[in-house]
């Protein structure tokens, strides 16, 4: 643990400064450009609106109603005085910061916004040292993190609506003779122990009444993709993310599953959240209304223009454009706002951790989710 929390605080903290060639100078509409374009009458009242609403799929959001709600959202909240805001790097993120908006918003008030890379599963002890100020995570590792968090030193402030069932693949090589799920019993199926892809297996399993270490052998690995090319597993049950979709997109691997349709983790168990430090949060309400309401509409820009955000981030971390656009499209459910209200949020999170109990060793007991879970102001009543 010792050596990966370094490794966190060693990573390469991005800043918009050093990256003017990707921010307002690379193009982006703004009016502090020679290249902005107006926004139409349309796009205008479009921009109006999110800020009293999250968007939904129905919307149409381009790059110049991104631009407009980052000229209304600046003058809406008046910033608490800081000097940075330390965010993890996502694909909502990097985008924000690629196309200047993070500074549209915050530049005047003389807030900067960098990314702090690598922080997958350091979160909390960033967040205690002042290492990172707002994270992007799915429930499962939130819910471990509040776990093991009993002063309520980080607090979620945004939920994600629920995932669609590709957000979970189960893959194989290319030249297997597996279909399905179902296919893979008595086999080598790999996967982190402690995550949101081994929760899916389980669930999966569970549809199948098979017995871990019984009916299947578990793999706990982070070298999921070598260990399957290398035959060492016969499957591995992951996020079509990055290190995922390369393989499948050399067409080295296949997906013959996904997530159980209609089950618990499809339901919500594989939902998003933001969280941030609870002392941050109240100390500093107008500028977390502020980040949240503008990554809800640049969540809502990858889905209608996932070309684009993915360009945007391959010129700043040089993830392949086409890998991230394959992770947007699979992701698309945990792009927007979830509408529940905070009663059936709380209602999900309870329910999810209730099952990883029975699945799960890193939960001996449901976590309890009416204190200091949910940063309640921010949520629907």
């Amino acid at each position: 643990m010792k050596k990966r929390i370094l490794a966190s605080m060693l990573a390469l903290v991005i800043s918009v400064a050093s990256f003017t060639a990707c921010g307002n100078g690379s193009g982006a509409n703004t009016k502090a450009n020679n290249s902005y374009i107006e926004a139409t009458d349309e796009e205008k009242a479009l921009a109006k609106e999110f800020l009293d609403r999250a968007p939904t799929k129905d919307d149409k959001v381009t790059e110049t109603v991104v631009n407009e709600f980052t000229e209304l959202l600046k003058n809406k909240y008046k910033f608490e005085k800081q000097d940075k805001i330390l965010v993890s790097g996502d694909y909502d993120t990097y985008t924000a910061l690629g196309k200047g908006w993070f500074d549209a918003v915050f530049g005047d008030s003389g807030i900067k916004v960098e990314i702090q890379q690598s922080v997958d599963d350091n979160e909390p002890s960033l967040m205690e040292r002042g290492d990172l100020t707002f994270a992007n995570r799915m429930l499962y590792p939130y819910l471990l993190d509040k776990k093991n968090d009993p002063d309520n030193k980080i607090i979620a402030v945004w939920n994600s609506d629920n995932p669609p069932k590709e957000i979970i693949s189960v893959v194989v090589k290319a030249d297997s003779d597996y279909k399905s799920f179902k296919d893979l019993k008595g086999k080598k199926i790999a996967s982190s122990a402690a995550g949101c892809p081994y929760s899916a297996l389980m669930e999966l399993a569970q549809r199948e009444g098979w017995e871990k270490g019984k009916d299947f052998e578990h793999v706990n690995t982070k070298e999921y993709t070598n260990a399957l090319l290398a035959g060492e597993v016969d499957a591995i049950v992951y996020h079509p993310d990055t290190k995922v979709s390369s393989i499948l997109l050399s067409g080295e691997a296949k997906i013959i599953d996904t997530a159980v349709d209609g089950g618990v983790y499809q339901s919500g168990g594989g939902d998003r959240v933001i969280f941030a430090p609870t002392q941050f949060v109240k100390d500093n309400p107008n500028i977390t209304h502020g980040y949240v309401q503008l990554m809800e509409v640049v969540d809502a820009y990858l889905v209608n223009n996932p070309e684009d955000a993915a360009k945007v981030r391959e010129s700043i971390d040089r993830t392949p454009a086409e890998s991230s656009v394959f992770w947007i499209e699979r992701a698309t459910g945990t792009l927007y706002t979830n509408p529940e209200s905070l009663e059936e949020l709380k209602k999900n999170a309870r329910g999810f951790s209730e099952w990883l109990t029975g699945v799960d060793s890193n939960f001996d007991a449901p976590v309890d989710v009416e204190d200091g879970f949910f940063a309640e102001e921010f949520f629907n009543k």
